[in-house]
């Protein structure tokens, strides 16, 4: 009510809603016309892709609602579970390559290219271990 007040004293004029009589009253556009284009192309493209997988798989996906609607949906697996194939020369391993494999570090500071540090050997840092004051 303070905002609704300091808004009518700004802008001098009393603000009074309409009353539910006056809404129910007022004529408003009713049974326009609206125009039918049809059905938007990302759904075309989902509803093809649905099918096409459906047909790949050989297996049509009837997803359920349990008591409270809510949709039951297959949930991710520890990425340990897939298996994308086995090398005949190990055949233990697959062809994805997993993290303990690269064998990286990840340094914010350095571009997606990587960083050269061979060319900073040597050179110059920046002044360290000066003295700060503290001024409370």
């Amino acid at each position: 009510m303070n905002n609704l007040n300091l808004a009518e004293g700004e802008l001098k004029h009393k603000w009074t809603p309409p009353t539910k009589a006056a809404l129910k009253k007022a004529d408003y556009p009713k049974d326009y016309f609206v125009p039918n284009l049809g059905v938007d192309q990302d759904i075309i493209d989902t509803q093809a892709h649905i099918a096409s997988q459906q047909t790949k798989q050989n297996h049509e996906w009837k997803p359920e609602q349990d008591e409270n609607g809510v949709w039951i949906v297959p949930e991710a697996s520890a990425a340990r579970s897939y298996r994308y194939g086995v090398r005949n020369d190990k055949p233990n391993a697959s062809y994805v390559q997993t993290d303990a494999e690269i064998k990286t570090e990840s340094d914010p500071v350095c571009p997606s290219s990587g960083c050269n540090y061979a060319s900073e050997k040597g050179k110059k840092t920046h002044p360290m271990n000066y003295f700060v004051p503290n001024f409370g």
